[in-house]
């Protein structure tokens, strides 16, 4: 499986996005949301190795985050910024306070678990002391919400 060589593999993502719009985020949300550093392992040939995690992760690939840095934020949200459309699919959010101890060694999911890649595109770790929106985690990041489609049975 190919994920763009030429970047320095395994290296922790710092300073994630940079180009928000604080007017576009709600009020409380302005200085709540924080990115976070991270090391991302893909799954490949059933054993795991270091992924740039500036590069896509494409679907079907099962993969894993390690925080690289601690944070005092209770809620981790893993998203995945879709390469062609823009739009923010979020893949998982972790109640930090569930795992006790240090977030600065903490992996999501958790040891012996896999998550799979939903889209073609970039991963991202966000953290806030605030349940988000998905309005909140896409303003931040800069995509794209998908449009909103009427309900459909069974309404739940």
């Amino acid at each position: 499986m190919s994920y763009g060589g030429g970047r320095n593999m395994g290296t922790p993502r710092h300073g994630l996005v940079h180009a928000i719009d604080a007017a576009a985020l709600p009020p409380p949300y302005q200085l709540a949301i924080e990115d976070v550093e991270f090391q991302l392992t893909v799954l490949e040939d059933c054993a795991p190795r270091d992924h740039d995690s500036d590069c896509a992760v494409v679907p079907p690939t099962w993969f894993s985050v390690a925080l690289t840095a601690p944070t005092r934020k209770r809620y981790l949200y893993l998203v995945q910024n879709e390469t062609d459309t823009g739009l923010i699919v979020v893949i998982m959010l972790f109640d930090r306070s569930a795992a006790g101890g240090d977030a600065g060694d903490l992996r999501l999911p958790q040891s012996g678990a896999w998550l799979r890649a939903v889209v073609d595109g970039t991963v991202y770790v966000l953290a806030s002391n605030l349940v988000l929106s998905r309005k909140a985690i896409t303003a931040w990041i800069g995509g794209h919400e998908p449009p909103t489609t009427p309900p459909q049975p069974p309404y739940t």
